[in-house]
C-alpha cells in the first residue's frame, strides 16, 4: 500500500500518481487484494528530479449485488476512493478474466462538488505475479519437503544402525570358539546381546515413528497442494483490470459503482414436493442450484435470479423474400427433401423449393407462454467460486390438494400417489427437477412443467407405500367350435388385489384394459368387470374405477374377456 509521488524541476508543473490496495474480504484464503490505483493525469514538462513514497489507508472495495441468468450474471462493485481536482486514474486488478469487455459500467454514487468518470477500460493481465496467498503456501509446501528429507536423513540413519547390529550379531556368533578370539564370559555375552537387541528395536520403532511423521506429512502436502492449485486457478480466473479515469472539481471521499458481465455463472429451479395423505396437503418449495466459477466470491450479496438470457438482439427482424423455381429433372433418384424457413440453412441441390425466409426470431423470454421475470432472494446470500451448485431457498407454500393412488397392475405392481392442486406461489413455475416427499420421507424424484400462479398443477408423487397390489393370472382356455364357419375361441382371466394399508380413507384410482379388434372377423367379448361399473374408453379399451378405500380395506378386481377369431388365423395372445 504505497504512494509514489514524483515532482518535476518546475515547481508550478508537477505529475503526480499514487496507489493504494484494497483488501478483498471475498477471496477463500482472505489474504488476496483488490489493487486500486490512482494517479493524477498532467502535463509533464521537465526532467524529473526527485521521487519520494507517502503511505495511505487502505480503500475498500466489495461486490455487493448479483442478478443470475440462466447463462451469465451482472456483478455490481463498490469502492471508496480519494479524488482530487482535475484528472485522475482508478485501477481495479484482480477482477473476472470472464468479463465481458463490452458490458463494463461505471457510476458516482457519491463525492464532494462536481465529479465525473470519462472512460473506462478493461483488459486482461496473463503475466500479473503470483498473490501473496500463492507464495505463502508454496513456502509452506517447502518447508515440510525440508521436514521429509529431514526425516529421511534420519530414517538413512536408523537402517545403518540396524545394519550394523546385525553384522555385530553376525560376527559375535561365527566368532565363539575359535583361537583367536578369547571365549566371553556370560556376563559379556549378555550384555553384548542386550546391546544388539536395543540397538535394533530402537531402530525399528524409529523407523515406524518416522514413518507415521512422513504419511501425517504427505497427507499435510496433499491438502496444501490442493490449496495452492485451487487458488492458482483463482488467480488464473482473476487476471481482469479495469481502469477509470475521472474529473473532479474538488478533493474528498467518492463512492464508485462498477458493473459488469461475466460468464460461467447460471441458475436452473429445483423444486421440493412435500406432500401430506392424511392432511390433504402438498407443499411446494422454490428453490435455486446457482453456480459460478468466475474466480470472484460473491460473499453477502443481494442475489436476483432473472429468467430471461443475458444478452438478446435489440434488432426488429426483417422479412425475405420467399422465392419458389421450378424443380429441374435429374438423372439420379430424388433425395428426401425439407423445405424450411430458416436462412441458416443454405441452398439445397434437389430440392422442389428454394425458400429464403426471415431469420430466426429473437430468444425474448426463457419460457414461451409468459414474460420473463426476476426473483429477488429473501435475503443476501454468499455463492464461492467453486465446482459445486449452492441451493438458496425462495419462496415456500402450502396448498390444499386432492390426493390419490393410482394403480396400472397389468404394466407394474407399484402404485403411485398423484395430486392436483392450484399453484399458490406468487411466481411461474418454469421447468425444471423436483424432488418428491411423502410424509417428509424422499421417495423420488419428477420433472415439473411451467404452471403460472392460479393455475391448477397435477403432480406424480412416487411410489405410494402404503397402498400393495397384487395381480395373478387366472383361467385361461382355447375353444374350438363351428362346421362351416370354424373359429377359435381364446379367454383371458386376471385377479388384481389392492390393499389400503393406511389408517385413513383414501381414494384409488385402478386402471386396466380390454383388447381392442381392428378387424371386424375378430370379437372381443368383455365379461368382467361389467361396463356399467366403470368408466370404459370404447375407443381404447382402458376403463377405470375409481374408488374410496377405507383405513385397511382390501379389495379384488377380476379382469375377463374372450377373443374370438376364424381358426386359421394366428392372433397374438401376449397380454
Amino acid at each position: 500500500m504505497r504512494f509514489a509521488h514524483t515532482v518535476g524541476m518546475e515547481d508550478s508543473i508537477s505529475s503526480c500518481a499514487y496507489s493504494f490496495s484494497l483488501s478483498n474480504p471475498h477471496h477463500p484464503m482472505k489474504v488476496s487484494r483488490i489493487a486500486v490505483r490512482v494517479a493524477c493525469v498532467c502535463p509533464l514538462i521537465g526532467a524529473i528530479s526527485a521521487a519520494y513514497s507517502l503511505s495511505a489507508a487502505p480503500a475498500e472495495s466489495s461486490i455487493d449485488a448479483v442478478t443470475v441468468y440462466p447463462d451469465a450474471a451482472w456483478v455490481s462493485r463498490v469502492m471508496d476512493v480519494e479524488v482530487v481536482p482535475g484528472l485522475q486514474t482508478v485501477e481495479m486488478e484482480r477482477l473476472s478474466s470472464a468479463i465481458q469487455d463490452a458490458s463494463l459500467q461505471a457510476e458516482v454514487l457519491a463525492a464532494p462538488g462536481l465529479t465525473l468518470i470519462r472512460d473506462i477500460r478493461f483488459e486482461r493481465e496473463m503475466d500479473r505475479p503470483e498473490s501473496d496467498a500463492v507464495n505463502e503456501l508454496r513456502d509452506q509446501i517447502r518447508g515440510i519437503q525440508e521436514q521429509v528429507q529431514a526425516l529421511d536423513d534420519e530414517a538413512a540413519l536408523m537402517r545403518r544402525q540396524m545394519s550394523y547390529a546385525e553384522e555385530m550379531a553376525k560376527s559375535f556368533s561365527s566368532g565363539y570358539g575359535t583361537r583367536e578370539t578369547r571365549v566371553p564370559t556370560m556376563e559379556e555375552a549378555r550384555a553384548t546381546w542386550t546391546y544388539l537387541h536395543e540397538t535394533a528395536v530402537a531402530a525399528q520403532d524409529g523407523m515406524r515413528k518416522i514413518d507415521e511423521k512422513r504419511r501425517l506429512l504427505k497427507e499435510e502436502t496433499m491438502e496444501l497442494e490442493k490449496r495452492l492449485n485451487e487458488l492458482l486457478d483463482a488467480d488464473r480466473q482473476l487476471q481482469g483490470k479495469a481502469t477509470l479515469t475521472l474529473e473532479s472539481d474538488t478533493e474528498g471521499s467518492a463512492k464508485l459503482r462498477v458493473r459488469y458481465l461475466v460468464s460461467r455463472a447460471w441458475w436452473k429451479p429445483l423444486y421440493e414436493v412435500r406432500s401430506y395423505p392424511e392432511k390433504a396437503e402438498v407443499e411446494i418449495a422454490y428453490l435455486a442450484e446457482i453456480q459460478q466459477v468466475s474466480g470472484e466470491e460473491w460473499k453477502d450479496v443481494e442475489l436476483t435470479l432473472s429468467t430471461s438470457r443475458s444478452v438478446r438482439s435489440g434488432d426488429v427482424p426483417e422479412l425475405q423474400p420467399i422465392r419458389l423455381n421450378k424443380l429441374e429433372p435429374i438423372d439420379y433418384a430424388p433425395r428426401a427433401m425439407k423445405a424450411t424457413l430458416s436462412r441458416n440453412y443454405a441452398a439445397m441441390e434437389d430440392s422442389a423449393m428454394i425458400a429464403q425466409s426471415a431469420p430466426m426470431a429473437p430468444e425474448a423470454t426463457v419460457e414461451q407462454g409468459f414474460s420473463s421475470f426476476e426473483i429477488k432472494a429473501p435475503h443476501r446470500v454468499s455463492i464461492l467460486s467453486v465446482n459445486q451448485s449452492t441451493r438458496t431457498p425462495l419462496q415456500r407454500r402450502t396448498a390444499k390438494a386432492d390426493l390419490w393412488t393410482e394403480v396400472v397392475a397389468s404394466i407394474t405392481q407399484d402404485a403411485y400417489l398423484r395430486a392436483s392442486l392450484i399453484q399458490n406461489l406468487d411466481m411461474p413455475i418454469i421447468p425444471g427437477r423436483g424432488l418428491l416427499f411423502v410424509d417428509d420421507k424422499l421417495v423420488g424424484q419428477t420433472s415439473l412443467g411451467r404452471v403460472l400462479p392460479g393455475e391448477e398443477i397435477k403432480l406424480s408423487l412416487g411410489v405410494d407405500e402404503a397402498v400393495m397390489v397384487t395381480r395373478k393370472d387366472g383361467r385361461s382356455k382355447e375353444s374350438q367350435s363351428g362346421l362351416i364357419d370354424k373359429t377359435t375361441t381364446q379367454m383371458r382371466q386376471y385377479m388384481t388385489t389392492i390393499k389400503n394399508a393406511r389408517r385413513f380413507d383414501h381414494r384409488i384410482l385402478f386402471k386396466d384394459q380390454f383388447p381392442i379388434s381392428e378387424n371386424e372377423k375378430i370379437v372381443v367379448r368383455r365379461l368382467a368387470p361389467s361396463e356399467k361399473d366403470v368408466v370404459l374408453d370404447a375407443t381404447t379399451g382402458i376403463f377405470e374405477i375409481n374408488r374410496v378405500f377405507t383405513a385397511g380395506q382390501e379389495q379384488s378386481y377380476e379382469t375377463r374377456f374372450e377373443v374370438v377369431y376364424p381358426r386359421d388365423w394366428e392372433i397374438p395372445m401376449s397380454f
